[in-house]
């Protein structure tokens, strides 16, 4: 009896388009839910139809969950396809703990194929785009590689590859042609876009130095922050939810004048982070007339201001501040439940103090 097929792989590696193409080729039945993601709510929502009880239940979408409570969930969706009459294709990339678990425990279930993907690139695409996992994507790929495998890239170039693919596999497949020149437009399009994002970008320095007023405190955690305080952002920052303004850049930026400083001063600044996930602000401030930029380090806590020490100056300057945030794969909770999370750090306050004069 033909089972249904499954594929697994990693987000932002060309699963997509290689599920279109396999089911196309083999005529499989599809789920319903966009590019086959039955245990993603938000592609059941995407396709416009009702999103499981399993999956509607939790309340707001679960990614990477390592939950040992919640496998029944989902290993009920996988089921359902594993034991449907008529054989369908199915994709995942948002659940491998719970889908592999699901797998090692009924291995006759699905004929499944690793779409597989330079793994370095997948992370590096991830990473630009402030993602971040609760473990370690080279242990899931070791797991993944127990499966027979189909090189996503490959399948992007090489027309007869897939096909080859899956007669080894013993999947009946009906080659066509998909290298056609919009499919070649969208591959190259994505192509350069994983290039761009993999080149660190630098926010730009501001034509606009807005004066800064000492012994002021601007504060960003609020529903609106005073015009001033906005004044000094330059690239990488948004409102949330009037608690402050997030930055998810890789770098982002500050600008400000400085009044004259006699006898030094100081620029403090008040950063926070998504609770359980301990992230790191890296500050580097390129000051008018300095050799070289002044720089601070520290967590993002609200009961922690990290502070730049200034050194005087009898005129005023230019002050150039880019924040970066560190950035890890490290275990990381987000509101109740384990899953992808967001890297970054949210600005609440900035102040700059005057040193008062000795004596």
């Amino acid at each position: 009896m033909r089972k249904s097929l499954l594929l697994i792989g990693f987000p932002r590696g060309f699963t997509t388009q290689t599920y279109d193409i396999v089911a196309r080729a083999t005529g499989l039945p599809t789920s319903g839910a966009m590019s086959g993601e039955v245990l993603n709510a938000l592609r059941w929502e995407g396709a416009g139809l009702p999103v499981p009880a399993e999956l509607a239940d939790l309340g707001e979408p679960i990614f990477y969950s390592t939950r040992p409570e919640l496998h029944d969930r989902f290993a009920a969706i996988l089921k359902r396809y594993a034991t449907t009459q008529a054989p369908c294709i199915i994709k995942d990339v948002v659940q491998p703990f719970h889908v592999l678990d699901y797998l090692e425990r009924n291995p006759d279930d699905f004929q499944v194929i690793f779409l597989r993907r330079d793994l370095g690139e997948v992370v590096s695409r991830l990473r630009r785009r402030n993602w971040r996992y609760v473990h370690s994507l080279d242990a899931l790929e070791q797991r993944m590689l127990r499966y027979p495998v189909v090189d996503a890239r490959r399948v992007m170039y090489d027309e007869g590859y897939i096909f080859r693919r899956l007669d080894a596999l013993g999947l009946p497949a009906t080659p066509f042609g998909y290298l056609t020149s919009e499919f070649i437009a969208q591959r190259d399009a994505t192509l350069d876009q994983i290039e761009a994002e993999l080149v660190p970008r630098q926010p730009s320095r501001p034509a606009h130095f807005p004066d800064i007023t000492p012994g002021h405190a601007y504060r960003y955690g609020t529903r609106e922050a005073e015009p001033a305080a906005q004044a000094f952002l330059a690239e990488g920052w948004r409102p949330l939810a009037g608690r402050g303004l997030w930055t998810e850049a890789d770098i982002a930026g500050l600008a400000c004048r400085l009044p004259p400083l006699p006898e030094g001063g100081v620029l403090r600044l008040k950063f926070s982070a998504y609770p359980g996930i301990d992230t790191a602000v890296l500050l580097s401030l390129d000051l008018a007339g300095a050799a070289a930029p002044i720089e601070a380090a520290g967590p993002a806590r609200p009961d922690r201001w990290l502070t730049l020490r200034l050194p005087p100056s009898p005129v005023p300057r230019e002050a150039w501040l880019r924040i970066r945030t560190a950035r890890s794969f490290v275990p990381a909770r987000v509101g109740r439940y384990e899953q992808l999370a967001v890297c970054g750090v949210m600005l609440e306050a900035l102040k700059l103090e005057v040193a008062a004069p000795d004596g």
